[in-house]
């Protein structure tokens, strides 16, 4: 419940500035918008790197995280076909295989 409370508002409040910029006379609203995309960007950069920073030391898990960026910035996969190919890959590798650094 807490989540909603905190994420419901911006959510809200950023589906109507994105509603009102369908209207592209707004130039401050475009700029706005972009600064919370730009936002967001980082936000998902910072939860990767937050996640991923326990694993550090496992090579299989950069490697995965590895391709699936590639496979998301360079390739431009759409998600479904990354979640696709990347989730049952992780599951799949035994955990003996895992080499530590």
């Amino acid at each position: 419940m807490a989540l909603a409370a905190s994420v419901l508002p911006g959510f809200a409040i950023l589906m109507l500035l994105g509603a009102i910029a369908f209207n592209a006379h707004f130039l401050w609203l475009q700029g706005a918008l972009r600064a919370c995309a730009a936002v967001a960007v980082g936000l998902a950069f910072a939860n990767a790197i937050e996640m991923t920073w326990p694993r550090r030391h496992d090579l299989i898990d950069l490697a995965i995280a590895a391709a699936v960026a590639i496979a998301v910035l360079l390739l431009h996969a759409s998600l479904v076909l990354t979640f696709l190919i990347f989730v049952p890959l992780s599951f799949l590798v035994p955990h003996g295989w895992r080499m530590r650094v």
